[in-house]
């Protein structure tokens, strides 16, 4: 058996952490591709990708994905990560936030404080948008993603997500309801930002998948006020809307870039 070095030891000077959406998770390809990049790079799963593999067996379909996605496209996917989850010790290559600090793996800088954090900047993210009821698990997914993607801003880490049917990650779409501007860059900023995604050398069945026509979004964010809110050190601090100020505001200020991936 090869043993892979865990994945909280993996992590690079040159490239950024990865963040797996829960939209690429569970397409097509999105097993094979995240369990490639996890073999090279840290790559973290978010807290609600983890949500669904603990509840696999009593998810309410319906509440799944958005209205209009093909959720019975997804099922395969989800079946086969739940399978990985229950049956192998592949997904401890990633590095995820669980329900409890001893349900997770995570780096050491990545405290316990931290996870808290997380749970406070996803839950102020969701306040902001433009919702009429429950968002669905794979919209708490993008939540969650951009959250952690915010907590890590110093590492400036990239999330990669589906493309969409019509060209337009759900993600950005999330975010631009919560009235955080996500900006498409083309040009240089585009292979900037695609090379942060794959690295120098992306792993064969990565390139491999992208030169047969897969498509893949990496998005970045940028959350200047949530270093120091990140930092934060007050046990009882939480957001209240009574007494909101900018200060306090992880997402103030807040913009993000995307693209296509190109190899």
């Amino acid at each position: 058996m090869t043993h892979l070095p865990s994945a909280r030891s993996r992590r690079s000077a040159t490239s950024p952490d990865l963040i797996i959406d829960g939209r690429l998770a569970f397409s097509e390809h999105g097993l094979m591709l995240s369990l490639a990049l996890a073999r090279v790079r840290r790559v973290w799963l978010v807290q609600g990708l983890w949500a669904l593999l603990q509840r696999f067996e009593v998810i309410d379909y319906p509440e799944f994905a958005d209205e209009g996605e093909a959720t019975e496209a997804m099922l395969p996917s989800l079946r086969q990560w739940h399978a990985i989850w229950t049956g192998s010790t592949q997904l401890e290559q990633f590095c995820w936030v669980g329900d409890l600090l001893f349900e997770s793996r995570l780096p050491p800088e990545f405290d316990q404080c931290a996870a808290r954090r997380l749970q406070t900047f996803a839950t102020l993210l969701e306040q902001f948008a433009a919702s009429d009821g429950p968002i669905s698990a794979l919209t708490v997914c993008a939540r969650d993603a951009a959250a952690l993607a915010a907590l890590n801003m110093v590492e400036a880490p990239v999330i990669l997500t589906d493309i969409g049917a019509d060209d337009t990650p759900r993600l950005v779409r999330f975010l631009d309801s919560a009235s955080i501007d996500c900006r498409m860059v083309e040009g240089g900023s585009a292979r900037r930002l695609s090379q942060a995604a794959l690295g120098a050398d992306p792993p064969p069945a990565v390139a491999l998948a992208l030169d047969c026509g897969v498509r893949v979004a990496a998005l970045q964010v940028l959350a200047p006020r949530a270093v120091t809110a990140a930092l934060e050190d007050d046990a009882e601090y939480e957001p209240d809307d009574a007494v909101y100020s900018d200060e306090h505001d992880p997402w103030s200020g807040a913009s993000a870039i995307w693209c296509e991936v190109t190899p």
